[in-house]
């Protein structure tokens, strides 16, 4: 079994035919069937890979750190302050308690790459 040794390995790699998932959701399980044609890894290898990643980085930003991926975008965990919020129908107010969520910043690069796909396909 061959594996890359790093991530823009895997990424510089050309998609190999039919690796695309029919729909545009992809899911676990596509994800993993994707990455392991690209790096012509088992899809065993490839599944316990994205349940490492996965939660490393949930880990890490639980603990309050950042996971940055160049070219790719940054995962943190903000906090957002108590408010209030307003019930549609209804219009009455509630109050919303102060809490921690994850974030994901993407990059420019990826920001840019997404620019560009829009405006080739519009």
């Amino acid at each position: 079994m061959r594996v890359p040794k790093t991530w823009s390995a895997v990424c510089a790699r050309p998609k190999p035919k039919n690796s695309a998932p029919s729909s545009l959701k992809m899911n676990r399980q596509e994800l993993i069937d994707s990455i392991a044609a690209q790096t012509e890894s088992s899809k065993t290898a490839t599944a316990r890979f994205v349940d490492s990643f996965t939660s490393t980085v949930q880990e890490t930003v639980l603990q309050g750190g950042k996971v940055k991926l160049a070219g790719f975008g940054t995962f943190e965990r903000v906090a957002a302050s108590a408010r209030v919020g307003r019930n549609p129908k209804t219009g009455q107010e509630y109050r919303i308690e102060a809490t921690t969520l994850p974030r994901f910043v993407p990059s420019e690069v990826f920001k840019d790459k997404t620019r560009s796909s829009t405006d080739q396909d519009g």
